[in-house]
């Protein structure tokens, strides 16, 4: 284990082994394992600096596998070569994702100052100080170990008391207790009284999830079978980015809408009869539609009263007697203009939620506001103003009102983002988004991360895309409708309405799980060290 070469193949080994846990592989049950190498790497290696430098080779491998959709964004939003694309993946990789790189720091730390290898150390200083390393990493898109189980819907339930972290936490440590049976049989010291505690938890973990699992899901259906329904028609038109829509698609457009003879029609024409025709086809063909909604900028212009395409779609909204949630753009009267969740009624009324968790080099070049130079480094990005932060929108349907907590893009992302929005009373997620830019697999990550956020609030997910994957969420995180990939569906969703009231635990007291395991860990340590200072007097 002294060698380097030895180390760097089981860091190189722990990224692989985290990449295939997720999209595109998605072995899930790999997490598991899959820091058990590393974890000998970390447990032999005494220098702090490469303690941190095989985490990253780990974090490096992890984040080509699992990001390499980078290349592709950098190729289709910023315009630039396939030479400089896979650079900024290159660069990606390299200085993002830094959860492993601050375990690492923390695990010398812990060892140096906390200098009793015993169970407390690995079986719960380490777990939470993992967790703790998750939380502190400023990732551009928020993805926990925990995240691993969202498909598994019963090991997923348990979000519910300590969320996404509390089940890396348990992951984490189903790992260590590998490490520690293993560490004892390469030690020759293999014995069952030594290896009694680990052991006991490889068992007692799986089943704790499985029987907590089991015995939540199915509450919460029968719950959920009281609630009541409404009818969601979500249109995905199959449109990625208007401003570069395709000549062959214009053509194509035109050809089925009868406007062959038209010498010039606008993209944003072209794209609004396209919407306006599918929802037409959907409310023909299913009755009883409560509410339509069109995904993240399907409204490719401003929604302002001074505008044509809203007067005309105000119109629609009137004529069809059904409410829209839309995502478009705002304009506000200081010439700042917004990414928007937009609520229309038959009656007139229009209530906005602007996006406040804008993507960085997409919709704001960070420190482009102090230095504007850097604006022009990267002319594709856009110069997004944020919006004021959580808020619902709100819609009286069958006499019920309805709160939505609208979220664009990757704010789903963020637990306590949303959790906010949960705290003001809403009754249903909305995920808007437009994943056309990311290619084919990063809508499945999305989309897996986002359905956590239904265990940890016990609130349904509406989520509308532009080219997939269009889906319906329920409280227990089952996928109940799922839209295909690159492809025109109108979805129709039958979504519950649970009392606003229902709070899980995570939402009360269990996100705070971290902060206070790692005021233990603080304790801990402090407790020791003084111990220590007696024995020396």
């Amino acid at each position: 284990m002294n060698s380097w070469k030895t180390k760097l193949s089981l860091s190189v080994f722990t990224g692989a082994l985290l990449a295939v846990c997720f999209e595109p592989f998605g072995f899930s049950a790999l997490a598991f394992v899959a820091y058990l190498p590393l974890l000998f790497v970390l447990d032999s290696e005494k220098r702090f600096w490469k303690l941190v430098l095989y985490a990253w080779t780990a974090m490096f491998v992890q984040s080509i596998a699992s990001f390499e959709w980078i290349h592709f964004v950098a190729r289709e939003f910023g315009g630039l070569s396939w030479f400089v694309s896979v650079f900024i993946l290159l660069a990606f990789a390299i200085a993002t994702n830094f959860s492993l790189q601050i375990f690492a720091a923390f695990y010398y730390l812990a060892r140096k100052y906390y200098k009793e290898k015993n169970y407390i150390f690995y079986l719960f200083m380490l777990p939470t100080l993992f967790c703790l390393a998750e939380v502190l990493d400023p990732k551009i898109f928020k993805w926990f170990l925990g995240d691993a189980l969202t498909y598994n819907k019963y090991l997923v339930q348990f979000a519910d008391v300590f969320g996404v972290r509390g089940l890396s936490f348990l992951i984490f440590v189903f790992n260590i207790c590998l490490f520690l049976i293993v560490k004892k049989y390469l030690e020759g010291k293999l014995t069952f009284k030594k290896v009694l505690a680990p052991v006991s938890l490889c068992v007692f973990i799986p089943l704790f999830l499985f029987v907590y699992g089991k015995q939540t899901y199915f509450s919460l259906k029968e719950l959920q079978e009281k609630c009541p329904i409404i009818k969601a028609g979500v249109v995905q038109a199959n449109i990625g980015n208007p401003i570069q829509l395709s000549v062959a698609q214009a053509i194509k457009f035109k050809t089925e809408f009868g406007l062959q003879k038209e010498l010039y029609v606008s993209d944003m024409a072209l794209i609004l009869k396209k919407y306006r025709d599918m929802t037409s086809s959907l409310v023909g063909s299913t009755k009883d539609i409560d509410f339509i909604v069109w995904p993240e900028t399907a409204f490719p212009g401003y929604y302002m009263d001074s505008s044509q395409a809203a007067l005309d779609h105000k119109k629609m909204v009137a004529s069809l007697g059904i409410p829209f949630l839309i995502g478009g753009y705002y304009l506000d009267s200081r010439d700042k203009y917004y990414n928007s969740a937009i609520l229309v009624t038959p009656t007139g009324q229009v209530d906005f939620y602007h996006k406040k968790m804008l993507l960085p080099f997409g919709e704001y070049m960070p420190l482009g506001e102090y230095f504007p130079f850097l604006k022009n480094i990267v002319p594709a990005v856009s110069d997004f103003s944020r919006g004021s932060g959580p808020a619902v929108l709100k819609l009286v349907i069958n006499g019920l009102e309805v709160r939505f907590a609208p979220t664009i893009c990757y704010e789903i992302l963020d637990s306590g983002y949303v959790g906010d929005m949960v705290a003001k009373d809403a009754h249903i997620l909305l995920n808007m988004s437009n994943d056309s830019w990311f290619g084919t697999v990063e809508p499945y990550q999305h989309l897996r991360e986002a359905r956590m956020r239904s265990v940890e609030y016990r609130r349904p997910i509406i989520r509308s895309t532009n080219t997939g994957i269009t889906a319906l969420v329920d409280i227990t995180g089952d996928m109940i409708k799922k839209s295909e990939l690159n492809k025109e569906e109108n979805v129709v969703m039958d979504v519950p309405v649970c009392d606003h009231r229902m709070r899980s635990f995570y939402s009360i007291a269990g996100k705070y799980f971290v902060t206070l395991s790692t005021l233990g860990v603080i304790a801990l340590i402090i407790f020791s060290r003084k111990k220590r200072s007696k024995r020396t007097k």
